[in-house]
């Protein structure tokens, strides 16, 4: 490569090469090499990819259980300390298939646990909007929103706007 500088008119050169240690030979050996345990390679990624989400889920699992222990049902919690253990277990194991298919058990649980904890809330009253207000708003006759004249004030007025300079 030459570069030229423009004020001075001098040029310089360099050349870049390779400065590789390995020969062809053991190049290509580390290819074929790396082509041969692909497979492999992918099987334990996946593995491991597994394993992460299983323990992923577990930790997810006993934070919801934490968080929600009085409002989920003895029946549920039980269930879903059951999904987890046998997760645990297939874990241990290594399991890949096993793995999966407690993920997805345990996945229905926790599921169950919001369904049953917003079932409680609605029940009980303390859904968003169960005393006839509007999510974020007071509630009562003069809510109808910033700036309103009343709460009956649904006047649409059609305009056109022209901007003079």
């Amino acid at each position: 490569m030459t570069a030229t500088d423009k004020g001075t008119g001098k040029a310089q050169d360099i050349k870049i090469t390779g400065a590789s240690t390995l020969s062809s030979d053991d190049v290509d050996r580390m290819v074929k090499d790396a082509e041969t345990f692909a497979d492999e390679d992918k099987a334990k990624r996946e593995a491991v990819d597994t394993r992460n989400a299983a323990d992923s889920m577990v930790y997810q699992a006993d934070k919801q259980l934490k968080e929600f222990g009085d409002k989920v049902p003895a029946e549920l919690k039980t269930k879903v300390e059951a999904a987890q253990a046998t997760l645990k277990e297939a874990v241990a194991k290594d399991d890949v298939a096993g793995m999966k298919a407690g993920m997805e058990a345990l996945q229905a649980e926790v599921m169950a646990i919001g369904q049953a904890v917003y079932a409680a809330g609605g029940a009980a009253g303390g859904a968003p909007g169960a005393d006839g207000a509007a999510p974020g708003g007071e509630g009562g006759a003069g809510a109808a929103g910033p700036g309103s004249a009343g709460p009956s004030d649904d006047t649409v007025i059609d305009a056109d706007f022209t901007d003079t300079k």
